[in-house]
């Protein structure tokens, strides 16, 4: 929108230049009854330079709208849907036995749909969930990683702030990494995920209870974030409306 309005008042201000000159040479005209030639040149020479300056100002506009567009069809546009929904299910196993029926009482759970609304694939990878508070310290910290300044124990803040689960960075019971460095730099491609153009990307359910014990919030006072990341390091978050059971 910014740089709409920017195009715009540039094209004004144009405007406003031509017809600043133009209602020069008319007052000129009027107050004198004749334009001095020998120092501002015929009409007709007037005329065709305003003519010129006027198809630069619109091919200009032209240039603009077209590279508008063209990065428009070339470029992802990740949105994120999130929702707080309480879970109970039975589950059967494959004999469906009787009396081998389970219940799974998963609790309240965070359900993220990530969401791909440009019009070329985008490349993402899930991060975690963060207070909204927090927001401004982590993407200054993801700036720095970014520019190769951050250190180490920057890299472990970072992952302080962040509520993350162990397949969410590549790790297991028998592989976990006691700092914050796969976090940022996972080991596993299988983490990052391709939405096409106008489609879902892979839906997740995240745990409300370890949300709450790793970042010490209340689901239902605290404003949250869902965070997304790509290849090139840029964050891209979303705000989680508060629970309201």
């Amino acid at each position: 929108m910014k740089k709409q309005n920017s195009q715009n008042n540039w094209l004004s201000s144009g405007a406003a230049l031509i017809s600043g000159i133009v209602g020069g040479i008319i007052t000129v005209v009027f107050v004198t009854g004749n334009i001095p030639i020998q120092r501002l040149g015929t009409l007709a020479d007037w005329v065709s330079g305003l003519g010129t300056v006027a198809a630069l100002v619109f091919a200009y506009q032209e240039i603009k709208n077209s590279r508008k567009q063209f990065e428009k069809e070339h470029s992802a546009e990740l949105k994120v849907h999130t929702s707080w929904k309480d879970m109970a299910c039975i589950e059967k196993d494959e004999n469906k036995e009787v009396g081998n029926a389970s219940i799974d009482l998963s609790g309240v759970l965070l359900h993220i749909v990530p969401i791909n609304r440009g019009l070329a694939t985008g490349i993402y990878r899930y991060l975690g969930v963060c207070r909204k508070v927090d927001l401004d310290d982590i993407f200054c910290l993801i700036e720095k990683i970014k520019n190769d300044s951050a250190t180490v124990n920057e890299i472990d803040e970072l992952a302080g702030l962040i509520c993350f689960d162990e397949e969410d960075v590549g790790q297991s019971d028998r592989k976990h990494d006691m700092t914050g460095m796969s976090l940022i730099y996972p080991n596993d491609s299988k983490l990052f995920q391709s939405i096409s153009s106008n489609h879902v990307g892979i839906i997740m359910d995240k745990s409300k209870s370890k949300i709450e014990k790793k970042l010490h919030v209340n689901i239902s006072e605290d404003t949250l974030e869902v965070l997304y990341i790509d290849p090139s390091i840029n964050l891209y978050s979303f705000e989680i409306k508060m629970y309201k059971g």
